[in-house]
């Protein structure tokens, strides 16, 4: 989780998505020789867990996402073990909303971060070897500075999290 955290934004967002798509996709031909079993089960409730709960206690942005997606990755585990026909359509889409959706979260807060550095609100805060938007308190009050960015923050986030009846909430 430190590498998502020292890596600036723009690189964070391809080391969160690139590998996990490959990844997946060469999980999805061992789906074809093998068949699911309890390990792809026990392993995609472990990543829930464990995501989830350390996800809580984060106060940085970058291991909040990064736990996150250890959370996604037991979702998208979870699609692979059914082995059928729905649970494959459930993996693709889950797959193309993540991949959506965790691009436009990294995409924002690159915007966020230069705006912050625009209206240098909380220069306390601003770390010059990294990005500017850090720690998830840096975005209280964000609203009044750009509405429209922290609306699409809000709503990639719900989505992320699989609020209805946006795109997270589809799997």
């Amino acid at each position: 989780m430190d590498v998502y955290d020292a890596l600036g934004t723009i690189v964070t967002t391809f080391v969160a998505i690139l590998p996990k798509i490959s990844l997946f996709i060469f999980l999805l031909e061992l789906v074809n020789y093998a068949t699911p079993s309890a390990v792809e089960f026990i392993s995609s409730l472990l990543s829930l867990i464990l995501g989830t709960v350390v996800g809580l206690v984060q106060r940085r942005i970058k291991r909040l996402l990064a736990y996150s997606s250890i959370s996604h990755v037991g979702f998208i585990l979870l699609a692979l073990a059914g082995g059928n026909q729905e649970s494959l359509a459930a993996f693709f889409f889950y797959l193309m909303q993540y991949s959506v959706s965790n691009v436009n979260i990294f995409f924002i807060i690159i915007l966020i971060g230069y705006s912050l550095i625009y209206n240098k609100s909380d220069s306390n805060l601003l770390d010059e070897k990294n990005s500017p938007l850090q720690l998830i308190k840096q975005l209280k009050g964000y609203y009044h500075v750009n509405p429209m960015l922290s609306l699409s923050f809000t709503i990639t986030i719900l989505s992320l999290i699989g609020i209805p009846p946006l795109l997270g909430w589809g799997f």
